[in-house]
This record gives C-alpha cells, structure tokens and sequence, in this order.
C-alpha cells in the first residue's frame, strides 16, 4: 500500500503548475529518503523540503509529515528615493567610520554572506570588491545579476571603494562578500531564504550574514524552521544580523524575531526613533537609516529603512573582527552601544547606538564607558571624530 501510496504523491506533484501555493514541508525521520532522487521536490536540508500543496497536504494526512506550513514571500527593508541629496552616509561621522576603516581594520580575512537581490558587480564604486560567486536561489542558478537594486545598495554600504574620489565609502572594503540570491524579479519566498542560511554557513563558510529582507510567517512551525536555521548558524559560531522591518509598528518579523540574531533598527540624527522602523523586543541596537548608496546600474540614490541600518552594524563588526578575530558580536553589541535615554535594552533603541571605536579599550579588557546620547540633541555635532574626511567627489564625510 505504502508503494501505491507514494506513486500517487509524485504524480500529483507532475501538476503542480495548477497550485499557486507552495508549501514548506518537514518530513517525520523515517521519511527523510522520500525526495532523494525527485527534482521536483526543492531541497532545504535533509528533512525539509517545498511541495505544492496538494502534495503537501497529501502527505501530512498520510502522517509522513512533523508539520506543513505555507511558504511566505519575503519583504525587503529599504526604500530609494530620485532626489539625490535626500541623505548622505549620517551614521559616517555618528560612528566615526573613517577612524575605524585607518586604524582598526577593514575586514580583511572576514566572509560575510549577503543575503538579498543579488549585487550589479560592474558598478564603479565596486571596482576592486572582493565579490565572489555567490547563488541565485529563486532561479536556482549561479546569476546573482540584481534585479532590484536593493542588494546593490546593501553591498555599497559594506564595500564601496573609499577615497577614490567617486560616490561613497563602504565600511569594510577588504572582506570577502558573498550574494546569495533569495529575491528576483520580484520573486522570493521563505523557503529560499531558509537554504541561504544553511549555504551560507556550510557552503560558503561565512563568518557573518547580512540579512536586510524578512518574512511575517503565518504560522508557528515557520518560525520553528527559521530558529532552527539561525541555531545551525550560531552553533558554527556563524553571526546572523537581520533588519527589523519598516512601516514604524510593533510587528515582529523574521529572522530578526529569533533569538541569536542581532536585530537592527534606525534612528534619526537627534536619536528620535525613526518613523518607518519597527519597534519591539527583537531590536538589539540601532544607527541611522538615511544614506545614499548604489544602484543596480552605475548610479547612486538616497535609501532609507532598517535595510540600510543592517549592512551598516554588519560592516563594523566585520571590521572589528579583521582585527580581533572571531569575537561575540552579541556582546560587543551589548558593550559598545550608548544608551538612548534610558539606561538599558528598549524595544525603541535596544541596547542603543552602536560605537565601534570604543572596541580599542574593550578588548584591552579595559573598563569601557560610553556616556548616554540624548534624545533631541544634534549628537552628530558633539560626535569626537578621531580622523580626516574621506574625500568621495561630491560627497565629503
């Protein structure tokens, strides 16, 4: 029966063009081998895998299933904006950026995984980038071609060449940099964003993953799928930092809601919350939101969202560990951020705004005091900066 049974799902799964949905399915132990020679059946890891959903369905009221769960489109965290002098890099100075790239590290020997639309490689102001071959998971080849714009933008803030007198700077220009692919042409799902957490951590051998993009999961067993990803990370001493969505309410999203990731928002110049960023117990630090970055053609354009927040902790703490080797990055978070107002994690700021730089007396084992920042205080002002502007043409930090 178990033979006749098993003939039917993949004949069903032949027609799979006539259902929308995909579904994420977790196979009980003793069916994990059910897929193993069926292409149809998209792999995540041994036991998981994405099914239309009558298969799915099918197979769960045949009990070979632990659980099924819709597969959700992924959102992206930034928004770009036509008039060119909207913003300029704000958390430059605030975090005093230039001090770290001349004289702590510029994430030289770090792999950091960019988990987004893909990266336009030819731009000018990635000339000399380490950008290596990375994977498209939607169209389930090796072009990483953005079409979007968002990946681009993202990859700008961590690597842009500095002092080439062209466009901006990135924060850790001498990493390796690795775009994994889970949204093109306007396509990406849950599933796809789940086997990039894996390959980044087991194929790529990353040490950190950006991750400026979520889901709003439907269900309680995605979530469990998304945790158990960020686990698999943290138990390879993989860093996950993860944007905690735009459109200024309380609603969590993921993988910014799991525990281990570090969830990133955004604050204003004067330490205001900024009005697009979620708020709620999954933010662990903030910087601003505000930059202008690169496009997916050779241009440049203002963005803002906690998307442009997250690559911005991502590229300083690869910087610190180009210096420091492989450090808790949860608590250098906790350490070397300046509390907003209150003394103590917020879900408006979270642990606060983070202050690289003191890294130099923190891992002397030094005591480190990083006095409160103010809300309504113009804080870039008294800011102490510690090097020489980065002359980027039209653009001076």
């Amino acid at each position: 029966m178990k033979k006749i049974v098993l003939t039917l799902f993949f004949l069903v799964m032949l027609s799979k063009a006539a259902y929308a949905k995909d579904y994420i399915v977790k196979l009980k132990q003793s069916e994990i081998t059910l897929f193993s020679e069926n292409d149809n059946a998209r792999k995540i890891t041994k036991d998981t895998y994405v099914l239309d959903e009558l298969t799915a369905k099918e197979l769960q009221k045949a009990d070979r299933t632990e659980f099924i769960c819709e597969d959700v489109p992924i959102e992206l965290y930034g928004e770009s904006y036509d008039d060119t002098y909207y913003s300029y890099q704000q958390y430059e100075p605030l975090m005093d950026i230039p001090y770290l790239r001349e004289n702590i590290s510029k994430g030289k020997g770090i792999k950091v995984a960019v988990i987004d639309s893909g990266c336009y490689s030819e731009h000018p102001d990635l000339e000399g980038a380490d950008i290596r071959q990375g994977y498209n998971y939607v169209a389930e080849n090796e072009d990483t071609t953005d079409t979007n714009g968002h990946g681009t933008n993202v990859m700008g803030i961590l690597t842009a060449a500095s002092s080439n007198g062209i466009g901006i700077s990135g924060i850790a220009t001498e990493a390796t940099y690795f775009p994994l692919v889970v949204y093109y042409n306007g396509q990406g799902n849950a599933s796809h964003m789940l086997k990039a957490i894996y390959d980044a951590v087991d194929v790529y051998q990353c040490d950190i993953v950006n991750m400026s993009l979520g889901v709003e999961p439907k269900s309680e067993s995605l979530i469990q799928l998304i945790t158990e990803a960020v686990d698999h990370a943290s138990s390879k001493g993989v860093t996950i930092v993860a944007a905690v969505g735009n459109g200024g309410g309380t609603e969590t999203v993921y993988p910014a809601g799991s525990d281990g990731v570090i969830g990133v928002g955004a604050v204003n110049t004067d330490m205001t919350k900024a009005s697009y960023s979620r708020y709620n117990s999954t933010v662990d630090v903030v910087t601003t939101g505000k930059t202008f970055s690169l496009t997916n053609s050779s241009n440049y354009r203002s963005w803002q969202g906690t998307s442009e927040a997250a690559p911005v902790i991502t590229g300083t703490l690869t910087a610190l560990m180009g210096k420091y080797g492989k450090i808790d990055c949860h608590a250098a978070i906790k350490a070397l951020s300046a509390d907003i107002d209150s003394i103590g994690k917020d879900i408006n700021t979270g642990y606060g705004f983070f202050m690289p730089c003191e890294a130099e007396t923190f891992y002397k084992n030094a005591p480190v005091f990083i006095s409160p920042l103010k809300v309504g205080d113009n804080n870039a002002s008294s800011v102490k900066l510690f090097s020489s502007a980065v002359n980027e043409g039209t653009l001076i930090f």
